[in-house]
């Protein structure tokens, strides 16, 4: 056998090849695969299946607080120096203010939820609540208002902000 025929394509080489090539592609991919799965499993909240029954009483949460026809005018701006000031004015559906809340706006970070924390905010007169507050890091922050009156479901929303 000479050296030209060992490097001669035949239809055994074509086939052998071809199976080495899909045999890698699969192997490559089950590896792709099994590290995806072992390092994020795919759920983002504890318990999903509860989450998605409560998904109800969050349209019934909803309904009620439009309802309420309450007219909240709010402004949450990064003040510099990593600090964040919060303007929120409530007003009842004929236009009142409204004097007897309990406001708290609730922080979050998108990516790391071990630096949440709460600032309550102080009435001001006229429905106008107000807060200033330092944030512990930069970055993408989101921010809950929560709004209680008389011990009834919260008025809610969210913002977001970014802080310098």
């Amino acid at each position: 056998m000479d050296a030209g025929e060992s490097n001669k394509v035949t239809g055994r080489k074509v086939l052998l090849w071809l199976i080495a090539s899909f045999v890698l592609v699969g192997a490559v991919n089950g590896l792709m695969v099994y590290f995806a799965i072992r390092t994020f499993a795919g759920q983002t909240d504890s318990h999903p299946y509860a989450q998605g029954l409560n998904f109800n009483k969050s349209l019934q949460a909803i309904a009620a607080q439009r309802a309420l026809g309450w007219r909240v005018d709010g402004k949450i701006a990064d003040a510099g120096h990593g600090v964040v000031m919060l303007k929120v004015t409530f007003r009842d559906g004929a236009g009142r203010p409204l004097a007897d809340l309990a406001v708290t706006a609730h922080f979050s970070r998108p990516t790391n939820a071990g630096q949440d924390f709460e600032a309550a905010l102080a009435h001001q007169g006229g429905g106008l609540y107000t807060a200033e507050v330092s944030m512990p890091d930069s970055g993408q922050w989101q921010v809950r208002l929560s709004a209680e009156r008389n011990g009834l479901s919260p008025y809610l929303l969210d913002y977001k902000v970014f802080v310098q």
